[in-house]
């Protein structure tokens, strides 16, 4: 099983095949080349040799080591340009069978790392080393990108049925819930993957298999963070990819789900539609694009065009005008009222992510997402958000918007005298003109063409200065005219030229001065001539009014003076005020804009400076490792020559030894093939007698087999007949048996009768000698007694006396009772007893496996033969054997002594006394029972 080293990165684990490895030793001292990249980590001595030693956490991507000596060098080969790379910590190893790696997904697949382990419930990206090693030594120190996948396809809202909401840190958007699912990340969380991308987090196992996982910080504008929970699983079977997520909000359908297209101004391919979900706005994200090459997956949208149909431009400075005037960070403009549709409170709006500044998100206005716009991104700032502030609704032809503001004031005709066109050429007429109130200059704004162009830098810093100019211009005007109202318009031809002065000496320089009659001449025609006419033809204007606000004070000053005197001093100081107040804001402005600009300056010398310093330093190492490396070749080509004559001479040696073992094989293959063939005739001998002991076994089985069968066969018919014969015999025989046994009974008992009267007759006879016998010895004995009885009552001669002859009287009928009793019971029992079981010995199964089976014929009930008492058969008898019968067991019961089996075996032609069956006949001649009795008998 092959094992894997396992590297780790600052907490980044990766995997190297431990043969792509050819040696791992301990770090040693480094020195570190100036101006070298990230990548070398510097030169060590390896084997008596510098070596270049690379850092492989730089080369993936990582972060370079702090301290390489505290390390391990994974070295390939130390006379290479790059020997090796050096690692943070131990290196540690591991078993992995190939069944734990795991091809990675195309969307994250590079020729560094193409495969990835399963260790646990995490996975382990697997470095290709020999590869990585040879990019270094061409020189690509930069990692490959993986292959483009298809770019992200338009996305079709008519399906959508319902969407999946969830949630990233503070922001919530919504994906079709039709191909997507959720996913909680498990212990193994994700694993990096060495590819240069914003927006790729990594790889993560999910049933089985490894899932690109895409980071939403890219397209959401959230803060990035690396412990997400979860992850969003979208796209086909077998291409799935994942984005990093917190929580799974649920699946929104049905009739509390609501999908609007997004307004041109916050609208992107990959963010074509919000939904309004329970009453809320949630963006609605495409998918597809987490799967979209990187490089197609940010484009913006087409170039934002709109067809304004405002009659405003037409008929300012030509009619009499009409105006809403709102509050922008402290200061009132104003914007057409024919474009004012409506003033709204402040309507809850969701921010969207990759708008310009001026786009605050959107808003839902009866049924329709509107662009929220913040006119304080003009000027670098954000307007304040609060209770009291509004929301105008602005319609110029088919743009629509909502802006933002503090104050609506209401609106306000601007007669054609009062009406001034911009003195200063700005692009795409983002400002319709102005007008002065109270001192004050008020823009009138081109919102649609503010928000269409907000982005182009031009726009942006003309709108910013535009507003402190004016000031500045309105603030000179006004002064001029209180003194030619104080000097009962004495002055008021000569301060028109230095109105004109000042006027042109803020906004652009004069090409020429322009004398009272040209502006006489000048007062009564068409003004508005373009841009570069602008600025000395305002003047006449301003003039003109400045005449008639004289004249009107000088009607009303002996009306009320003292009051209109002391409302100009406050307008004057308020302008004053004002007018400082800008100046210092504009002169800090400029001085930061000065700072900014040093520091740019300084920054930009240092840098050509450290470049310059760098090119030299890198020119001085080039040259050294140039020298290095020509000392070094001059080295290896020594050792290269010494090296070949050393291989030289041991490839003679060897060429040498290698002709005398191949001659030696060559004779051992001889000996070897000759053994083999003889081995093999041997082999072919035996197999063929063995065969054909084999085929003679088999033969002589085969005949054996079909001996037994027909033997078995004409036993079975042999037993058939010899049945039918034995059924006939047994009947004559029983019949026989019947009156023979009737026959010997009689006998019997007759001789038994004769033997009785016999042994009576001499029993009286001993007992009458005995009495005579005793008679005499007691008459010779002793002297005569006294007879017991009378002489009339002694019995006569040869008989007993009283007492002896009952006592034999007596016995003699005992003795014949006795003997009839004992004959009857003997007749009884023999024609009624049956035979009796003979008991025999039971086989083992070894010898009831042996014997074989013959064929069994109706089993017949056991015949018992009742043997004489004498010992002898009066005729053959003849016996069926049943199951369980052996000539032991037969020989002892029909002829009382086991060991006359022999000759039972013998008088039936048995070879084999063990070889009998149920149903074979046994016959069982007279001297065959008679024999062995008569010799015990003898």
């Amino acid at each position: 099983m092959p094992n894997l080293l396992l590297l780790n990165f600052n907490g980044v684990r990766y995997g190297v095949w431990e043969d792509a490895v050819p040696s791992v030793i301990s770090a040693v001292p480094l020195h570190h080349l100036p101006l070298s990249p990230a990548v070398i980590a510097g030169i060590a001595i390896i084997d008596d040799r510098s070596a270049v030693i690379a850092d492989l956490g730089a080369c993936l991507g990582r972060t370079p080591l702090a301290n390489p000596r505290q390390g391990t060098f994974l070295i390939i080969d130390a006379n290479d340009t790059i020997a090796g790379f050096c690692v943070e910590g131990k290196v540690e190893g591991f078993e992995c069978s190939p069944e734990r790696v795991l091809s990675l997904p195309p969307a994250v697949a590079t020729p560094v790392a193409d495969t990835c382990a399963v260790r646990g419930s995490s996975l382990l990206p697997i470095i290709n080393f020999g590869h990585l090693h040879d990019r270094l030594k061409q020189g690509l120190l930069e990692l490959p990108l993986p292959e483009p996948g298809p770019p992200a396809s338009a996305c079709d809202l008519s399906g959508l049925r319902s969407i999946r909401v969830l949630s990233v840190g503070d922001a919530q958007f919504c994906v079709n819930a039709g191909d997507t699912a959720y996913a909680v990340l498990g212990e193994g969380g994700i694993a990096a993957v060495p590819v240069l991308s914003r927006r790729l987090a990594g790889v993560a196992l999910h049933n089985g298999a490894a899932v690109p996982v895409m980071l939403p910080e890219t397209f959401l504008g959230c803060v990035k963070a690396d412990n997400r929970k979860g992850i969003l699983l979208a796209g086909p079977q077998g291409a799935r990819y994942a984005v990093a997520v917190d929580q799974d909000l649920g699946i929104v359908e049905g009739t509390d789900l609501a999908v609007l297209a997004l307004p041109k101004l916050a609208a992107k391919p990959w963010l074509p539609a919000a939904a309004i979900a329970r009453g809320k706005i949630c963006l609605f994200v495409d998918s597809n694009v987490f799967a979209a090459p990187e490089d197609l997956a940010l484009v913006q949208a087409e170039k934002m065009s709109f067809t304004p149909s405002s009659q405003f431009p037409a008929q300012f400075r030509k009619s009499d005008t009409a105006v809403v005037e709102f509050s922008l960070l402290g200061t009132r403009h104003a914007v057409p009222q024919e474009e004012m549709k409506d003033d709204l409170a402040l309507l809850p709006f969701v921010p969207v992510p990759g708008t310009p500044e001026i786009v605050l998100g959107i808003a839902e206005l009866h049924g329709e997402l509107l662009p929220v716009l913040d006119l304080a991104a003009l000027f670098g700032r954000r307007t304040p958000i609060g209770k009291k502030s509004r929301m105008m609704h602005l319609v110029n032809g088919d743009f629509h918007a909502l802006v933002v503001t503090d104050e609506v004031a209401g609106s306000r005709q601007l007669p054609v005298g009062t009406q001034r066109q911009v003195p200063i050429a700005l692009p795409h007429q983002v400002l319709y003109g102005c007008y002065l109130d109270a001192g004050m200059v008020r823009l009138i704004l081109n919102v649609e063409a503010l928000a269409v162009h907000f982005e182009k830098t031009a726009v942006r810093e003309l709108v910013a200065s535009l507003s402190l100019e004016l000031m500045e211009t309105s603030a000179f005007e006004t002064g001029s005219t209180a003194t030619m109202v104080s000097t009962q318009h004495s002055a008021v031809a000569s301060s028109v030229p230095a109105v004109l002065e000042a006027e042109h000496a803020v906004v652009q320089p004069m090409t020429e001065t322009v004398s009272q009659s040209e502006l006489a001449a000048h007062s009564g025609g068409d003004l508005d001539r373009g841009t570069a006419w602008d600025g000395p033809l305002v003047a006449p204007a301003g003039a003109g009014d400045v005449a008639q606000a004289a004249v009107s004070e000088e009607e009303g000053a002996g009306e009320d003076a003292p009051a209109k005197a002391a409302a100009e001093a406050a307008a004057r100081e308020q302008a004053r005020q004002r007018v400082e107040a800008e100046k210092l804001r504009a002169e800090d402005e400029a001085r930061s804009r000065a700072v900014e600009q040093a520091r740019l300056k300084a920054e930009a010398e240092a840098k050509a400076i450290e470049e310059k310093r760098a090119r030299e330093e890198a020119e001085k190492l080039k040259s050294e490792t140039e020298s290095l490396a020509r000392a070094e070749a001059e080295a290896r080509a020594q050792e290269e020559a010494r090296r070949k004559t050393a291989e030289e001479a041991v490839n003679m040696a060897a060429e040498e030894a290698r002709k005398q073992k191949e001659e030696e094989s060559r004779r051992k293959a001889e000996d070897l093939a000759k053994e083999t063939a003889a081995v093999a005739a041997r082999q072919a001998a035996e197999e063929a007698e063995q065969r054909a002991e084999e085929a003679k076994k088999h033969a002589a089985e085969e005949a054996r087999t079909r001996a037994e069968a027909e033997a078995v066969k004409q036993e079975r018919i042999i037993a058939e007949q010899q049945e039918t014969e034995n059924a006939r015999k047994r009947k004559e025989d029983a019949e026989r048996l019947a009156a023979e046994q009737l026959r010997i009974a009689a006998a019997e008992a007759a001789k038994r009768k004769t033997d009785e009267a016999q042994k009576r007759e001499k029993e009286e006879a001993e007992e009458r000698s005995a009495r005579e016998a005793l008679a005499k010895s007691r008459v010779m004995a002793e002297p005569r007694p006294e007879p017991l009885f009378s002489p009339e009552s002694e019995p006569g001669h040869g008989e007993v006396r009283p007492v002896a002859r009952k006592s034999r009287k007596y016995v003699g009928i005992a003795a014949l009772i006795a003997i009839l009793l004992i004959l009857l019971f003997s007749v009884v029992n023999m024609l009624k007893r049956p035979d009796p079981q003979v008991s025999r010995p039971e086989k083992t199964e070894n010898q009831a496996a042996t014997q074989k089976r013959a064929p069994q014929s109706e089993k017949a009930p056991p015949l018992y033969l009742a043997v004489p008492s004498g010992g002898t058969l009066s005729a053959p008898f003849v016996y069926t054997v049943v199951k369980g019968d052996n000539l032991w067991n037969i020989a002892k019961r029909f002829t009382g002594n086991p060991f006359n089996y022999p000759r039972v075996a013998r008088d039936n032609s048995l070879a084999t006394p063990d070889l009998i069956f149920p149903g074979q006949t046994i016959r069982l001649l007279p001297q065959t029972a008679a024999g062995p009795r008569g010799a015990a008998s003898r």
